[in-house]
């Protein structure tokens, strides 16, 4: 099964957490795509990669600012109802904070 893993990370710490779920997909032999929403150019590339029909599994990681995921999430989600997907928030200063899968 192909995973796309679509992140905004401004700060960095979320994609740290995004390679390291990667990663551990990789190594169950699953295709992952890392899809960058900071290129704003990208946006429209990753809304057709997720509305492409095959069978995949669409990971959204955002960052909480004041309480709330990051628009640029929210608007992809309110898209793809017929996707399945997987929703991860990061939040804090903490590099630690993320915990493994295993």
């Amino acid at each position: 099964m192909k995973h796309i893993l679509v992140y905004l990370s401004p700060k960095r710490g979320t994609k740290r957490a995004v390679r390291q779920i990667g990663n551990e997909l990789q190594s169950s032999s699953a295709i992952v795509q890392n899809q960058d929403l900071y290129r704003l150019e990208n946006f429209e590339n990753i809304v057709n990669d997720i509305n492409r029909n095959e069978k995949k599994c669409a990971w959204f990681f955002t960052p909480i600012y004041v309480d709330h995921p990051l628009p640029q999430i929210v608007n992809i989600l309110k898209g793809n109802k017929n996707t399945n997907a997987v929703i991860a928030a990061s939040w804090g200063r903490e590099r630690n904070r993320f915990f493994p899968l295993n």
